[in-house]
């Protein structure tokens, strides 16, 4: 029975492995012959102990059962062969002895089996791991290689057992080894980053995992690693922190401003250039809503730009961003939808179009100005209409004329406009009362240089500046003014003036435009002036013409010339048709080669 147990165990043996079956063969059958030709108180049976042990080497726990209850039934079977009784007290106590070791050493031999077929198995999962898996003891001498360890590393098992890991790897550590040390005997783990290198000399990053093995008196005897190679994936997170960095640079040197918003229209990213335009740093800005960022000005409604946002599609929107200080200004915003990781965001590029309003609202004022000009016939109708269409235009809460009044050598306020804020005060009624002489007040100082003057901040002059303010403006509490002078012929002839509760910085456009407004007003009067004139003369003409006793008539020529082609009546003098007996209808119908009459010489 044991040799065919052995058998069957051996026939998956190959053929260079059949020793240690048959050699465990032949001591079965030694120790057989031995204790059937020996006296029964020899007891030759305990070495079947020693078969047991030699199956064990290459027996399963099964077939190592079945060879120890083999040699039990053998060593009884000879005890009773050789006459062995109750009476034989030694004999019998010795096939006693002999079969209970056998029993216990089957029994030890089968437990170490099991054990080791746990630990086999065990391996074997170890084995199937991606993951590379080696244990070392507290010298970091390599006791246990995995195969995932032999792919990703190139050494063999063999190879690398008894091998000092950190060595055999060249392991760079992210902080010093006494460091990571301490933390795995205090914490029994440790988790990190490491670099090691193939056999092939090229490295890997992995992410590393320390177990610490203990005995059963808590002394540390063993450490288990386990290490993912993350080098794809270091390559993958470099790669996109330099595309992350490439695209902020980008987006950081825009000259728009960017904001992306999530679903509920909260801030989730933003860049360099929209943190300057509105005051805030980048942490500030992240999670601020929508409404926090807009305001409400010239009837633009803050629902309606959230509505636009919410919709499915891109849209363009013109609105009001509010500053940090609480300053507003006029933005263009185009914004559209996109999924970034499922995530539904929004996307909106804002330009602050000040300038462009404010170059809008410029050419809107001189626009304004020549058509109203172009329609009135005098300075006192064109002036309460320009003053609004200027004030309306660029944003001034106040805007008067003023006009040298040469005979008492002063200015001399013609019109003044204001708008709501200023309509309870009494500063119409104030400015036509005051005058102002050359080089005295901010009016008298336009006039006697022809210079416009601009005051961004009335507040911030000292006393002896503010007394070149119009006294109009100082009790208004406006905060800035201008004025611009009206040249007719090169000569000073008025004044016209703006006031505003803004503070207006010094732009040379706004001064420009104001000089146009001035020089417009001024090309008025003198054109007014040269068409008053030519009505004049045409009257004085008229009366010399008309009361003249001998006949006079103005004519044309009807072909190329005097002598190629004919002449016409122009108009003709009551004295004219007297002397000729002609009506005047009859002279002026055509050509006077048609009339009864001798061309004039």
């Amino acid at each position: 029975m044991v040799g065919d147990a052995i058998k069957s165990e051996v026939r998956v043996l190959r053929p260079s492995l059949w020793l240690m079956p048959a050699a465990t063969a032949l001591l079965a059958a030694i120790i057989f012959i031995a204790d059937l030709s020996a006296p029964l108180n020899l007891a030759f049976c305990t070495l079947y102990v020693a078969v047991v042990l030699m199956a064990s080497a290459f027996c399963s726990a099964r077939v190592i059962v079945m060879v120890g209850a083999g040699c039990i039934v053998l060593s009884v079977a000879i005890a009773l062969h050789l006459g062995g009784s109750v009476t034989n007290l030694s004999g019998m106590s010795n096939i006693v002895i002999a079969v209970a070791a056998i029993a216990i050493t089957t029994f030890l031999v089968v437990r170490g089996k099991n054990a080791e077929t746990v630990l086999r198995e065990r391996a074997n999962l170890l084995d199937l791991a991606q993951d590379t898996v080696f244990s070392r003891d507290m010298d970091n001498v390599i006791t246990y290689w995995n195969r995932g360890a032999e792919e990703v590393y190139g050494w063999k098992r063999c190879e690398a057992v008894g091998r000092v890991c950190h060595d055999l790897l060249a392991t760079s550590f992210p902080v010093p080894l006494a460091e990571i040390s301490e933390t795995l005997l205090r914490t029994d783990r440790w988790e990190g980053e490491l670099t090691h290198r193939r056999r092939d000399g090229t490295k890997l990053a992995v992410s590393s995992r320390w177990s610490l093995l203990r005995d059963g008196q808590g002394k540390p005897v063993a450490i288990l690693e386990s290490n993912t190679d993350i080098t794809e994936r270091k390559r993958a997170e470099e790669a996109l922190r330099a595309s992350e960095a490439h695209y902020r640079t980008f987006v950081d040197h825009a000259t728009d401003a960017f904001f992306v918003y999530d679903e509920d229209l909260k801030v989730v990213d933003v860049n360099q250039h929209a943190c300057e335009s509105l005051g805030y740093c980048r942490e500030e800005l992240i999670g601020m809503h929508l409404y926090d960022l807009h305001a409400e000005q010239e009837g633009t409604s803050v629902e309606n730009v959230a509505a636009q946002f919410s919709s499915s599609g891109t849209v363009t929107v013109q609105c009001f961003h509010r500053r940090k200080d609480g300053t507003v200004f006029p933005a263009e915003t185009r914004s559209r939808p996109f999924q970034r990781g499922g995530q539904r965001l929004r996307l909106a590029l804002s330009r602050d179009i000040s300038e462009r309003r404010r170059a809008e609202q410029r050419l809107n004022a001189q626009y304004s100005v020549n058509q109203i000009l172009a329609q009135v016939a005098t300075v006192e109708e064109a002036a309460p209409k320009v003053l609004e269409a200027v004030c309306r235009s660029l944003g001034w809460n106040l805007g008067s004329m003023w006009r040298v009044d040469a005979q008492a050598g002063a200015l001399r306020c013609i019109e003044i406009w204001c708008d709501r804020s200023l309509q309870d005060s009494n500063i119409t009624e104030a400015a036509r009362a005051d005058t102002y002489k050359p080089g005295v007040g901010g009016l008298g100082q336009v006039w006697a240089s022809g210079a416009p003057a601009l005051f961004p901040n009335i507040a911030d002059l000292p006393d002896d500046q503010k007394a070149l303010i119009p006294v109009d403006v100082l009790r208004a509490g406006l905060h800035s003014a201008v004025g611009v002078p009206i040249f007719e012929a090169g000569v000073v002839v008025g004044v016209i003036s703006f006031a505003s509760f803004e503070i207006r910085q010094p732009e040379p456009e706004l001064l420009n435009t104001m000089t146009t407004v001035g020089n417009l007003l001024g090309q008025f009067i003198e054109r007014k002036r040269a068409e008053a004139a030519v009505r004049e003369r045409d009257a004085r003409f008229r009366v010399f013409f008309d009361s003249n006793i001998f006949g006079v008539f103005t004519w044309r020529t009807v072909g190329q010339t005097a002598e190629d082609g004919d002449v016409a009546f122009v108009d003709v003098n009551d004295a004219f048709l007297r002397m000729t007996g002609c009506n005047r209808d009859e002279v002026l119908a055509g050509p006077v080669s048609q009339m009864r009459l001798t061309p004039p010489q």
